[in-house]
C-alpha cells in the first residue's frame, strides 16, 4: 500500500518539506504552526530543544548513538553540539528527544511499516498528535520526513470538478504521446 493510499481514508495528505538535512525539524514546526497559529517555532528551535534533552538524558541515549569505536562523553557532546548546530539529519532519537521536550505524542506515518505514535503518555484531547511521514527512499536522497496535513475541505461539487480537470490532464497527456509517436 502506497503512503498516499494509507493516508486519504484519514482525509489527509502530505506537505512537502525541503530536503535539506533538517525535513524532520521544518515538518515538525509545522505541524506546531498548525496546531497553534500564534506559535512561530523554528526548525532551529526543535534542534536546540532535541539536542537540550539529549544532552540532559545522556544514559538514556549514549548506548544508541551511532559512532566509529566508542561512545565517550566527547563524542556524545560533540554529536549534541552537531544536533544543535548543523543540518544534519535528524532520526529516531531525535525524535524521541522531541516527543518529551515537547510533551507532544509523534504519530510518524511510513509506506511500507506500521504506523509509528511516540509519546502516547502525552495523548490528551486537546493534544493531538503532530504527525509526519517518514520516507526511506526519497528520489536520490535517501531518507526524508515530511509533515502531514488535512486534506483541504472540498466544498460541494468540488470533488466532481477535480475528477473532471484530472481527466481533461489525463486525455491531452494520451493526446500528446499520441501524436509524438
Amino acid at each position: 500500500m502506497s503512503l498516499l493510499d494509507k493516508l486519504r481514508p484519514l482525509d489527509l495528505h502530505i506537505a512537502e518539506v525541503a530536503a535539506d538535512g533538517n525535513c524532520l525539524f521544518n515538518a515538525l514546526a509545522g505541524q506546531l504552526r498548525l496546531r497553534d497559529q500564534k506559535t512561530n517555532t523554528t526548525h532551529q528551535e526543535l534542534r536546540e530543544a532535541a539536542a537540550q534533552y539529549l544532552r540532559t538524558h545522556a544514559d538514556e541515549f549514549m548506548p544508541f548513538i551511532d559512532s566509529e569505536g566508542e561512545v565517550t562523553q566527547e563524542s556524545f557532546k560533540a554529536f549534541c553540539d552537531t544536533v544543535a548546530n548543523s543540518s544534519a539529519w535528524g532520526g529516531q532519537l531525535e525524535l524521541k528527544a522531541l516527543v518529551h521536550s515537547l510533551k507532544s505524542p509523534i504519530l510518524v506515518y511510513a509506506a511500507n511499516a506500521p504506523d509509528l505514535l511516540m509519546g502516547e503518555e502525552y495523548a490528551a484531547a486537546d493534544n493531538a498528535p503532530l504527525r509526519i511521514s517518514y520516507h526511506r527512499h526519497y528520489y536520490a536522497l535517501g531518507e526524508h520526513y515530511n509533515s502531514v496535513v488535512p486534506l483541504p475541505q472540498q466544498e460541494e461539487g468540488q470533488e466532481d470538478e477535480d475528477k473532471e480537470e484530472e481527466d481533461k490532464d489525463q486525455e491531452e497527456e494520451e493526446e500528446q504521446e499520441g501524436q509524438a509517436n
